[in-house]
């Protein structure tokens, strides 16, 4: 299986003024969903990696404060970020 089979987009460039990342999110770990989640924002940049598990991991490049990080407690601060700024969502 050639990694171009084993991935494939299912959403690109939602509007985070236009879509609830929260409400997608559930949507997608309700269904099982395994994957990636990318949020990018001006000067922030966010995967979320779905598992199947309960709590995704969540990598989280914050240009503006110069930081990287990966753990599970970014995910509150990335909705938060997705509702006050526009940027887009692909899944």
């Amino acid at each position: 299986m050639t990694p171009e089979s084993q991935s494939r987009l299912v959403y690109e460039n939602l509007e985070t003024t236009f879509v609830n990342l929260w409400a997608l999110l559930r949507s997608l770990s309700q269904r099982g969903f395994i994957g990636r989640v990318r949020v990018e924002l001006k000067d922030y940049t966010a995967d979320v990696f779905m598992t199947g598990s309960n709590t995704p991991q969540v990598h989280e490049i914050d240009r503006a404060a110069g930081s990287d990080s990966l753990e599970e407690g970014a995910l509150h601060r990335l909705v938060l970020r997705a509702r006050a700024a526009p940027g887009t969502i692909s899944v």
